[in-house]
Parts: C-alpha cells; structure tokens; sequence
C-alpha cells in the first residue's frame, strides 16, 4: 500500500542561482539546485523552526559513585576550557562545541587536570554536594541542577586558577575565600531538595533568582583579577556544560521533514516562501524513505573522501503532547563506548560500580534494544499546537560528518509523484522547473510526471491542487 508524503520547498532552495537570475551566487541561502540534484536537504533540530525540537527534559538521579565522577567530568571540562581560554586570550568564548565531554578524567596525564581532580577528591564542600544528591528522593531536572552548578562552578574554578598558580609562580596567588560565599551546605542543598516537585519551582524562584544575581556580581568583580580567562568560564559555563553532555544521550539526528497533507494555506506560507515555492510529492510505502547517502569514507592525510550509496531511512510519524518525555540522564549514556564509559562514569577510583545502567551489565542487548526503541520518541514529539502539520520525518543518525550528510543526501527521482506550484509561484520559476524535470524524464524513459497548481478554495478554507494535463505528458 502506497502513501503520498508532501515536502515543501522555497524556490530558493529548490532552484540554482543562474536559474534565479543571479550572475554570481550571492549568499549561502540561495541557490542549492535541490530539484536538479534531486537533494534531500537533512536539517539539524537546532535549525528547524521550533526552538523547542528536541528537547529531551533529563532529569538526573544516581549514587555517590557515578555524582562523585559527574562532578570530576564537569571540573576535567571546566579545566580543559580554562586552558584554552588563557592560551586564546580575553576575547575568547567558550561554545559547548569546545567542552570535551567524551573524554574521561582519568585518561589525561595533564598535571593541571591531575592536580585539580585530586584537590576536588578531598574537597569537602563537594562531597556536601555529592551526598546531598545523592540522598534525593526526587529527581533533580535540568533548570535545577544548573543553578546548584553556579553556586559552585567559580569554587571549581579556583581550585583550576590554584592548579595554573602551582605551575606557574608568576601567577597571583588565588583567594578561596570569594568563592566560597556562593556555596550551598549540605542542609541547604537537602532543604531544596525535600521540596515536593509541584511546588518546588515556585517556591525557589525568588531565592534562585537572587542567588544568580550575586553571582553575576561576584562573576565580574573576579573577572578582572584573572582577565585572561573568558568572561564566560565562570558564569555561563554550568549552562553550557549542561547543554553539551545531552550530546551523551543520544546521536544529533538530521531530518527531512514530510508531511500528510499538501492543503494548509500556513504551511504554504511557511515552508514555500510565502506560496512562492513548490511542494514536492513522494510516493511511499509508509515505512521507508529510499535515498543516497554517505556511506562510507577514506582518503589521506590530507585530504577526505565519502562513499554514496543506497539506503532507507525509517520514516517515523511525529506525535503531539502536551509535554516533552523524560529522559533518565545517568542510565541513558549510550552515546559512550562502554570503557570510557566505565572510566568516566560508572566506576570509582577503588572499582567499586555504580548502580546505575545495572541493566548494561546484565543484558546489554536488552538495554541497547530499550535505547534505541526510546530514541525516535526524543527527535519525533512536538507540542499540540503543531499538530496540524501531521508531520512525518525521514531521520539520519549518521557518524559521518553532519554537513556533509546533510548536503550529500539525494531521493530516487522514480520516487518523486509529482510537485505542485504555488499560488505565487513565478512564471519563469515555473517554466524552468519544468525543463529540469522534463529533461529527468527523458533520462529515466518516464512518459507522465504529475505537475499541479495550487489554488486556494473559498468553500473549506484548503488549498487544493488541479492536475496540469498537458504539461504532464513527456515525450520521451
């Protein structure tokens, strides 16, 4: 059984820059040639027009052992961002893109790193934190964990600043003393936390609020004294940390995003540039989504080469909610490879394991199946308003490298129904879209190709589409 799936495309993606009258190209959002190359655009989530796709809502829950090595993995970042905030100089920025979250802290032989994780070992203002945690009743969510981060990341930092100082006796001694006015005790971290979670946002939002606003302060009183480390190491490091390690969770996905329906005058609007554009009809299975895409890769030392090849994507139906699902961050590392894993995460420095990913020990093939199972509910859930879009989407989890994928992806021509114009659609766009897919025809020996015009319908307030008889007959 067949099912006819809609893409809708900008004329400036779907055309070349000479076909759009342009003499040069004139910038990179114009001109791609989609329809000629038969490209199958892959976006990245970040890219698509909700903010919100992919938000995957981890909470974080978990012993001693695996909080004592979240806390070393967070310092081994921090003192990693550090260095290369003082080797590029004060106008540098740390991105989550620069935090190396798959290292593990105790594969480094770096002296500062090494210095920093065995001051932080006998530290006990983190073991507060640490024990704090890990005697929670309730689980601790993203927004929560950030500002318990804040209260000690300029702790953390110093304690980096104190490592740099023992190397280097030209540095100014650092004074802990600043810093530590920011830190939570135990009992405070404990009271937080033996808030119900109904209440606990709304009872703590004053008290956070205040508590960041100091922060802020102390941030630039100290930013001064060390001005050769970003500005933003220690104040916007937790959100940014926080941020990159979602990355452990699952693989970026790059979608292609399709659609049940062609008739919604917003989705013209949209996605085709205001009905400038065309909308693309594909025939499938419901199941599949046939394409090339990049397959394998080579080349030297100094230069990189990719393999194409034939492969189907799953095409997964989007669901709409009134709520994003959770995501159980400690026992959904699956992003890891299980040494780096055990090192970083789920072992401490005695080998005693952590009861957390239990489950990864016993049957890994069951927890593996239990991932990726879950993995589609992440990248395919939008809130309710968006239901009208009745959206599908073809998704890559692709290694490779996600710009090249995503520009390196094509659909089978045999595939492709039709395309529909819209109701402002130039002519000349028109006319040359139509060349380029009689042209493909002749190639592939195919006698019909369903062109359509898009109109707008007074009685049901749809756009609905009128077959272009003689156009769609190719002589071949």
């Amino acid at each position: 059984m067949t099912k006819p799936l809609y893409r809708f495309r900008p004329i400036e993606s779907v055309l070349s820059y000479e076909d759009l009258g342009y003499p040069e190209k004139p910038n990179e959002q114009i001109g791609f040639d989609e329809l000629r190359k038969n490209q199958l655009y892959l976006s990245p989530l970040e890219n698509l027009n909700d903010p919100m796709e992919g938000y995957k809502n981890p909470f974080w829950k978990g012993d001693k052992i695996i909080w004592n090595n979240f806390f070393k993995h967070y310092a081994m970042c921090l003192a990693v961002c550090m260095c290369q905030a003082t080797l590029h100089g004060p106008s540098y920025r740390v991105t989550r893109q620069d935090i190396p979250i798959y290292q593990s802290h105790r594969s480094s032989n770096d002296a500062i790193l090494k210095s920093v994780i065995t001051s932080l070992t006998s530290c006990q203002h983190v073991h507060e934190y640490v024990e704090a945690f890990s005697e929670a009743k309730r689980k601790i969510y993203k927004n929560e964990l950030r500002f318990y981060l804040s209260t000690i990341n300029m702790y953390i930092a110093d304690l980096v600043r104190i490592a740099f100082v023992g190397l280097d006796a030209n540095l100014t001694p650092v004074d802990l003393d600043l810093s530590k006015k920011a830190l939570l005790n135990k009992n405070a971290i404990t009271k937080f936390l033996s808030l119900k979670e109904s209440s606990a946002i709304e009872e703590k939002n004053v008290q956070i609020s205040a508590k960041e606003n100091e922060l802020k302060l102390v941030t630039m009183i100290k930013a001064e004294a060390w001005e050769k480390v970003g500005a933003n190491i220690t104040y916007d490091f937790p959100s940014l940390y926080l941020d990159a390690i979602e990355d452990l969770l699952y693989p970026r996905a790059l979608i292609a995003c399709l659609s049940e329906r062609y008739d919604n005058p917003s989705m013209w609007s949209h996605y085709s540039r205001n009905h400038t554009g065309i909308c693309l009809e594909f025939t499938t299975d419901g199941e599949f989504f046939p394409v090339n895409t990049i397959v394998g890769i080579g080349g030297t030392a100094t230069s990189t080469t990719y393999t194409s090849g034939p492969s189907n994507f799953t095409l997964h139906k989007v669901t709409y909610d009134e709520e994003y699902p959770e995501i159980d961050f400690f026992n959904s590392l699956g992003q890891l490879p299980i040494p780096t894993l055990n090192s970083a995460w789920l072992y401490d420095d005695e080998g005693n394991r952590s009861d957390c990913l239990n489950q990864l020990s016993n049957d890994e093939d069951a927890w593996r199946q239990k991932y990726w199972d879950h993995y589609p509910t992440i990248v395919t859930k939008k809130l309710s308003d968006w239901e009208y879009e009745k959206e599908f989407r073809a998704i890559s989890t692709s290694g490779f490298n996600q710009d090249t994928v995503s520009k390196g992806t094509s659909y089978h021509f045999d595939n492709l129904d039709g395309l529909i114009f819209g109701m402002q659609t130039k002519d000349d766009h028109k006319a040359k879209i139509i060349e380029i897919i009689k042209e493909k025809c002749v190639t592939a020996n195919r006698p019909t190709f369903n062109f359509y015009q898009a109109y707008y319908n007074p009685k049901n307030n749809r756009v609905e589409k009128m077959r272009l008889e003689k156009i769609s007959q190719i002589e071949v």
